[in-house]
Parts: C-alpha cells; structure tokens; sequence
C-alpha cells in the first residue's frame, strides 16, 4: 500500500492502513477514510446498516415486563 494515493476528488495524501471503505471498495487517507468525508456513494446503504445495528443492540437490551401474579 505503499505508494497508494486516497481516491478523493482533489487529495494526493497516501492510503491509510484503516483507509478501505467496506461499501465502496475504495481506498482513503485518514482524513477521508469515513463515509462522510469521501461522500460514499452508498452513504443510503451505510445509513440503514448503522439503523440495523442500532435497533438490533437495543431490541436485544429491552426490559420485558413480567406479569404478576397475585396469590
């Protein structure tokens, strides 16, 4: 990775080594290395996977009421 360069638009910084976009393929510098910052073209698929994850982790922390039973 060595002589690598990020793939922004207008940026000749060298590729990180965390600088690979799991949506996009593309490699980044670590300024762009988020999806924010490179403006991913999956930025919509990025979005849902982050709301997955999220509501995933919540549902499986959620406090169920248990019933009382009056003897």
């Amino acid at each position: 990775m060595s002589g690598k360069r990020c793939t922004s638009v207008d940026c000749k910084q060298k590729v990180a080594l965390v600088g690979h976009c799991n949506h996009c393929g593309s490699d980044y510098c670590l300024k762009h290395r988020l999806p924010e910052d490179h403006l991913c073209a999956q930025m919509e698929a990025v979005k849902k996977s982050a709301f997955d994850a999220n509501a995933s982790k919540l549902m499986s922390e959620r406090t169920v009421e248990r019933k009382v039973v009056q003897v």
